[in-house]
């Protein structure tokens, strides 16, 4: 009898809060990573590692606003994993590693 009680009770609780969730369709929510891909078809992990990801590494390293670097190399793709810091403009901070890696012009030709 107790536990029937209970459940009624958990379920008139749940049934009163129902107006109370928020909802949105697109919500609004803030990341603190910022990915950068870059496939390079027929290429080996280590040759990724070596002549994709250690250099966006290296370009991305000094900018402000970054926490951690982590890259991931894979056959026919290098992931460069940016952390950044809590309060960090990440519009900003999108747009500055966009430039740096752009300006890499040592980049394989295969890379994309």
């Amino acid at each position: 009898v107790a536990a029937n009680l209970i459940a009624g009770l958990i379920l008139i609780a749940g049934l009163l809060a129902i107006p109370n969730i928020k909802q949105e369709v697109f919500p609004e929510f803030s990341s603190n990573w910022v990915l950068v891909r870059v496939p390079y078809p027929g290429a080996a992990p280590t040759e990724v590692e070596e002549s994709i990801c250690a250099k966006i590494e290296e370009v991305v390293r000094g900018l402000q606003g970054v926490e951690q670097i982590v890259s991931t190399a894979g056959e026919n793709v290098g992931v460069v994993s940016i952390e950044l810091l809590p309060h960090t403009d990440v519009g900003k901070l999108i747009d500055e590693v966009k430039q740096k890696v752009d300006a890499i012009e040592t980049f394989p030709e295969e890379a994309e």
